[in-house]
């Protein structure tokens, strides 16, 4: 675990079912997401973007977050979202 992630909190992509747009950012563990480097998340079009911009930043672990808004469509509960542990 690098400095970065040690110190701010952990890392984040979120992906929205069927949209090419992985947000990237950081979680302070009391559910606020910013940049790595400022307010804003990245924006990157694949998942493999979403990893290459981390390991840039020597970061090597994210939970990765799927949205998809399917749920509440059809009138049901949006699932519960919970994190997948990626390493990379």
């Amino acid at each position: 675990m690098s400095m970065f992630e040690q110190s701010s909190g952990y890392a984040v992509i979120i992906a929205t079912a069927d949209i090419n747009d992985y947000q990237v950012g950081m979680a302070n563990g009391q559910g606020v997401i910013k940049g790595l480097s400022g307010p804003a998340c990245a924006h990157l079009a694949s998942l493999e973007l979403a990893k290459e911009y981390l390991r840039e930043r020597d970061i090597h672990r994210a939970h990765l977050y799927m949205n998809t808004p399917y749920d509440e469509m059809c009138g049901l509960p949006s699932s519960v979202n919970i994190p997948m542990p990626l390493s990379f």
